[in-house]
């Protein structure tokens, strides 16, 4: 069970303490990417599905291969069988890897990202694209909108920042 009282800064240490008695020293850049407000801004009622904005996948696109990014789905379409097909068939470059999902907690979307960061201790960097409010993971977050358009150009540059400010989790 993840409780709320596990600090990001504590989970991060926690990791760090992990990884001292392995041999594997490569760390991953993750993108926890939201679907729905971020790259795709309206709504296909007859296919039931999201209609995603090309510009916004290409900033994606664009931030993911200047920060040597994975993405981790945390958008509630991850629940559907082609959640990575619903990137990559709408403008996600196919270079880039889609690495997984977090889990459904039914809870909280920043706890499961939270759980995310507990369970996988090979992170350096992350950041959070969401038109979600956070509390805890606030400092990792761009967020976005609808109204705003998205992941736009001006989403990205902050983005960029927010990653070049990191020190990462080495």
């Amino acid at each position: 069970m993840f409780f709320r009282s596990n600090t990001v800064r504590g989970i991060l240490r926690r990791a760090r303490r992990k990884r001292e008695k392995d041999l594997r020293n490569d760390l991953d850049n993750i993108l926890f990417l939201d679907y729905d407000g971020v790259v795709a801004l309206g709504f296909d009622i007859v296919k039931f599905r999201s209609v995603f904005d090309r510009g916004c996948l290409e900033n994606v696109n664009k931030l993911c291969r200047e920060f040597d990014l994975k993405i981790v789905v945390s958008s509630s379409w991850r629940t559907v069988d082609d959640y990575i097909d619903m990137l990559y068939d709408n403008g996600l470059d196919k270079d880039i890897p889609v690495i997984g999902k977090t889990v459904e907690t039914y809870g909280p979307r920043e706890d499961e990202i939270k759980q995310y960061l507990e369970e996988h201790i090979y992170i350096d960097k992350f950041i959070i694209l969401d038109d979600t409010r956070f509390i805890e993971l606030n400092p990792y977050l761009v967020e976005t909108s609808v109204e705003d358009g998205g992941f736009n150009d001006r989403k990205y540059e902050e983005a960029r920042q927010l990653l070049l400010k990191q020190k990462g989790n080495r």
